[in-house]
């Protein structure tokens, strides 16, 4: 998922009022999941966040309800796109193995990005409009539960336990948002595939270790 750079459309000329809408919701999320992470969540107000698009806090009432609802907002944006993804990757043709890894490259591209980064916020903080966020959870955890089942019946996948495979793959992706930024050495592709590989290859080997061999 590439997310794009906060940019305020306010003031500019008037277009049809549902795209204004749509455009100035997608400019409000943007900015918002930036500071989120950049600052945290509880060190941004949404005074601040409308100081960054030029407008007045009672013009993000306007799109949001509340701090909470706005950062619920972000998580579900991510979610549907996620989501589209993935149901795109499982009706494509291939392997379990294919489908999970690129499942894997675009999730891991999605926890690099500003939105990644505050989808985690909300799994941390108690928000009482997160029952949506679950249930988007949820559907993702299916269609990964579902592609490792099928990997097994198609001998494109091997492991002991289903539930600490998807786990350690996915757990792993989350942890992406701590510590890659943009503009370092690798791009966000690069490292998506490096990681995914590295997890679902492994680092062993082909000369058995020194205490496999006593």
């Amino acid at each position: 998922m590439n997310v794009r750079q906060a940019k305020s459309p306010w003031g500019t000329a008037r277009r049809k009022r549902v795209t204004q809408f749509s455009k100035k919701l997608d400019a409000l999320l943007d900015a918002a999941a930036a500071m989120f992470r950049e600052r945290g969540y509880d060190g941004v107000s949404l005074n601040e966040v409308a100081e960054r698009l030029n407008i007045s806090k009672p013009t993000v009432y306007h799109y949001v309800q509340s701090k909470d609802d706005l950062l619920i907002q972000i998580k579900l944006r991510a979610q549907k796109d996620i989501l589209k993804d993935m149901r795109a990757i499982v009706g494509a043709p291939g392997t379990a193995r294919e489908k999970l890894r690129a499942i894997m490259i675009s999730y891991a591209m999605l926890m690099s990005s500003d939105y990644g980064a505050c989808m985690l916020i909300v799994n941390w903080k108690n928000i009482d409009s997160q029952a949506e966020v679950d249930v988007g959870t949820e559907a993702g955890n299916k269609l990964i539960y579902a592609l490792l089942d099928e990997g097994i019946e198609d001998g494109s996948l091997r492991y002991e336990d289903r539930t600490v495979a998807f786990y350690t793959l996915f757990g792993s992706l989350n942890w992406i948002s701590f510590w890659f930024r943009a503009g370092a050495r690798l791009s966000a592709q690069d490292m998506a595939e490096l990681q995914v590989d590295l997890l679902l290859n492994g680092i062993r080997g082909d000369t058995p270790a020194a205490d496999e061999t006593r």
